[in-house]
């Protein structure tokens, strides 16, 4: 009889508990042992405040902006990674459990061609990204739903019309990876991840408006991971 002697094993999870976790991570890790991991994540957006869709009009949408806090950067960072960011068609909670293999409901309304900018790896990397005007109309598609219901929660709001975004990177060079924190700020601190839409009322004022991914309200969330 033949005597196998293993001194360690070390085993892959495809399905981890990945819910509200204190980091988000989005991009490709390659390891020439283990493979390649693919990391993304699903968030919700919560409004920077209520619209008054009664007295406000958003009559156009000029530009939007997303504004994010890489808190580090794995990979060389080269141009080329393009940002990818679905609506979800499912309503997610903080109180629920998710896992990494999970595959996740979309409505088929996505914008693409998300071109980040060079990054400076092991480092923090304050960036800015021009996001495709079809995200800020989608978001001014139904105005009165820009708001939250905290008298009668079975009344439709904001959660219920717009119910969360799916980051996916795509890294046609060099692998990347990313991770940023969807946590609430200190006291003491500003938001770090949010939109901006810019835009114009009907008598060509101009209107900002804010969402924001790492609210004072949390954000429900979960990590995606997949493996090769």
């Amino acid at each position: 009889t033949d005597t196998i002697s293993i001194k360690s094993l070390t085993f892959y999870s495809d399905s981890i508990q990945s819910g509200n976790t204190s980091t988000s991570y989005l991009g490709d890790l390659y390891d020439p042992y283990f493979g390649k991991t693919t990391a993304e994540f699903v968030t919700q957006v919560r409004l920077g405040g209520t619209w008054a869709a009664a007295t406000d009009t958003m009559y156009a949408v000029d530009s939007v902006k997303l504004y994010l806090k890489l808190l580090n950067v794995k990979g060389s960072g080269t141009l080329g990674n393009i940002l990818t960011l679905s609506e979800t068609d499912e309503k997610i909670y903080t109180t629920s459990t998710y896992y990494s293999s999970r595959t996740v409901p979309l409505t088929g309304f996505s914008v693409t061609n998300i071109y980040l900018p060079e990054l400076k790896p092991d480092t923090v990397n304050d960036i800015v990204l021009d996001v495709p005007v079809a995200f800020g109309k989608r978001i001014f598609e139904d105005d009165t739903m820009l708001y939250y219901s905290s008298t009668d929660p079975r009344k439709p709001d904001f959660t219920d019309y717009f119910k969360g975004l799916y980051f996916q990177l795509f890294c046609p060079e060099d692998p990347v990876m990313l991770s940023l924190s969807l946590a609430p700020p200190s006291s003491y601190a500003s938001y770090s991840n949010y939109f901006v839409i810019y835009g114009r009322d009907e008598v060509d004022e101009p209107i900002t408006f804010f969402l924001i991914l790492d609210a004072v309200n949390t954000n429900a969330n979960h990590n995606l991971y997949h493996h090769e």
